[in-house]
């Protein structure tokens, strides 16, 4: 649950909304974004309890299945609104804040099916009416982001975590069912491959870093190699806790992609 992935991170607030803080330097890191960013903490609670002078104070605010697309609601979970986002947008802009990393599942824009996330009901307000993601919605949360990424980008840093392959195979079950059935060990399914459309979710946002001047931490560049992507390690333990979040054992020891958010001039 929310705790636990937190772990080693203190519950603060900002404006009454809830964050989590692990304390470093003077200047501040704000991370935005869902449970796909909350998976990261254990990386960044690791630098900076090994550093934590050199290191910037990093802040959490996240809500799971609620992207940080300005402008973008869903009919099926009230948390997601203008309310939460809007007030970590503001702060995120202020002089309290000295870089911004987004970071979130790539699925919402794709449109992957997520029952438990209603996926298909998310909508961008625009001018009062619901243009619903299926309904073109889509390319106005993209557009929406591309200006708020744009606007904070002349202000500080930002970097934009481009989100982990994902899917069905990449599940531990599918995974161990697997391996039960062959019945042999040495045929472990250490790679997985990588969802054409998660590619292009990756294309895009490698293309708004370029345009705005964000840098992209790009996952999928440190995960798969011509389009086979890690699943498991060399001993068999899988990486992924279920079809799309990363174990926090292999993000703490082996994500130090994200290590520069820290300590980025």
């Amino acid at each position: 649950g929310d705790t636990e992935s937190l772990h080693g991170m203190t519950r603060s607030e900002v404006n009454g909304v809830e964050v989590f803080v692990k304390e470093g330097a003077a200047e501040k890191v704000l991370f935005l974004g869902d449970s796909h960013m909350k998976q990261y903490s254990p990386r960044i609670v690791k630098i900076l309890d090994e550093d934590p002078v050199g290191n910037r104070t990093a802040v959490f605010a996240t809500r799971a299945g609620c992207p940080p697309y300005p402008g973008v609601h869903n009919d099926k979970d009230s948390r997601c609104g203008e309310e939460f986002w809007s007030i970590i947008f503001a702060y995120a802009k202020s002089s309290e804040v000295d870089a911004v990393v987004f970071g979130n599942w790539s699925g919402y824009l794709l449109q992957t099916p997520r029952p438990a996330f209603g996926a298909s009901e998310f909508y961008y307000l625009q001018d009062g009416k619901k243009v619903y993601f299926k309904d073109g919605g889509v390319e106005l949360a993209r557009q929406a982001f591309q200006e708020l990424v744009q606007s904070l980008a002349k202000l500080k840093p930002v970097f934009l975590i481009i989100d982990n392959p994902g899917g069905p195979m990449y599940d531990p079950k599918a995974y161990y069912s697997g391996t039960r059935i062959s019945g042999t060990s040495s045929s472990l399914v250490r790679f997985q491959e990588l969802d054409p459309k998660q590619a292009e979710e990756r294309e895009w946002l490698l293309d708004v870093a370029s345009q705005t001047g964000a840098l992209p931490i790009d996952t999928v560049g440190l995960l798969c190699e011509d389009g086979q992507c890690l699943s498991a390690m060399q001993d068999g333990r899988p990486i992924y806790r279920d079809e799309d979040h990363l174990r926090p054992f292999y993000v703490k020891e082996y994500m130090d992609i994200l290590d520069i958010v820290l300590s980025y001039p």
